[in-house]
């Protein structure tokens, strides 16, 4: 396309037109960072013409210039002469590309004639495009479709697999949490504050109070695997181990296993066919968010017990779980076609033991 007379001119290649039917286009016009900034038709609604093979209409033209030369037929030209001012048009023939014409079947790119791409299992000229996911087939390569050499409609890698951290942050509050069943109280040495003679619940004795927060909890490191079912949807399992949990003692225990399984829908595009790919998604799996917030607690301590503090300080643990279903978002960055960064919010609803908590993370995923 090329200025003139104070408007822009173009004209729509031969290797589009090479089919009788309706012809679909549209301009954009695009200043020097690529924004669009003006438009004549849209991709949703783009110009349609019909192409036919013979009509008595004159020929379209530019303003005081002769109509272009009518499209050769590649059928018609020597080979030796494809891609030559004599057969216009046309182009000259890759020695590693077929010989089939638009329309024709087809498996793999090879088979097409040069320029022309295999899409759907038919030799086609490539469509326009702003981004990958404007593609049925292959990706957006200046503005154009690209199909690899088989036709394949995989934007990226299939396969990805990711290392990641994460950490639990959960609601936290209670009164006397010392007496909850949800909670595990220990002493500053992990040692359950049951197991050590005191008593709770009796006049100038308390057991402990939390006001009402969000609290760091349990920390976790997990690897992942994720399949692309198309541009736009995944599924995803996650393992993994969880540390900083409570300790062991007075009827509590912690379960490090992370074990998670979900779907995830990529509306924009997938990972590896573009810089930015958010993300949603929805799952469930087993974990156990343990969080810790320190409390001072009152023990009545009897005459014959050794070592029981009067007022001592105390690490209460807040345990949830260990079954959860989870609501994610996050976006994967591409540092290149088969790597990135990820970055991931969970947010966790969990049971038995009721409880809310989100979980960020942040990891390193690979595709193949």
């Amino acid at each position: 396309m090329g200025s003139a007379g104070g408007a822009w001119l173009g004209t729509i290649p031969c290797t589009a037109t090479d089919l009788q039917g309706k012809l679909s286009w549209y301009v954009n016009a695009r200043d020097q960072d690529g924004q669009v900034v003006d438009n004549f038709g849209a991709q949703r609604q783009p110009v349609e013409i019909t192409l036919v093979e013979n009509t008595n209409v004159a020929p379209p033209s530019f303003p005081d210039q002769d109509p272009p030369a009518r499209c050769g037929s590649a059928s018609e030209c020597p080979e030796e002469m494809l891609g030559t001012p004599a057969c216009p048009g046309t182009v000259k023939p890759d020695p590693g590309r077929g010989h089939k014409g638009a329309g024709e079947s087809c498996k793999e790119t090879t088979e097409c004639s040069t320029g022309l791409d295999c899409v759907d299992d038919q030799c086609q000229a490539p469509k326009s495009c702003e981004r990958d996911a404007d593609c049925a087939e292959g990706r957006c390569v200046d503005q154009l479709c690209k199909a690899d050499s088989k036709g394949s409609s995989a934007k990226g890698p299939l396969n990805w697999i990711g290392l990641h951290f994460g950490a639990d942050i959960a609601m936290v509050s209670g009164s006397q949490v010392c007496q909850d069943s949800n909670f595990g109280c220990f002493d500053k040495s992990g040692k359950p504050l049951r197991d050590q003679g005191g008593t709770f619940g009796v006049p100038n004795t308390s057991a402990g109070d939390i006001q009402s927060g969000f609290a760091l909890g349990t920390l976790r490191v997990l690897a992942s695997y994720e399949r692309l079912l198309n541009e736009q949807f995944s599924v995803e399992g996650r393992l993994g181990f969880a540390f900083n949990g409570s300790p062991s003692g007075g009827g509590k225990s912690f379960l490090p296993l992370h074990v998670e399984a979900r779907a995830k829908f990529w509306p924009l595009a997938a990972p590896g066919s573009t810089l930015f790919a958010p993300y949603v998604g929805g799952g469930a799996g087993l974990a156990q968010v343990d969080t810790k917030v320190n409390v001072l607690v009152v023990q009545q301590c009897p005459a014959a017990a050794t070592g029981c503090q009067v007022a001592p300080e105390a690490d209460a643990y807040r345990q949830m779980g260990v079954v959860f279903v989870t609501a994610s978002a996050g976006a994967f960055f591409g540092l290149a076609p088969n790597y990135g960064i990820n970055l991931n919010l969970n947010a966790l609803v969990l049971l038995p033991k009721t409880g809310f908590a989100v979980q960020p993370s942040l990891g390193f995923a690979y595709g193949f």
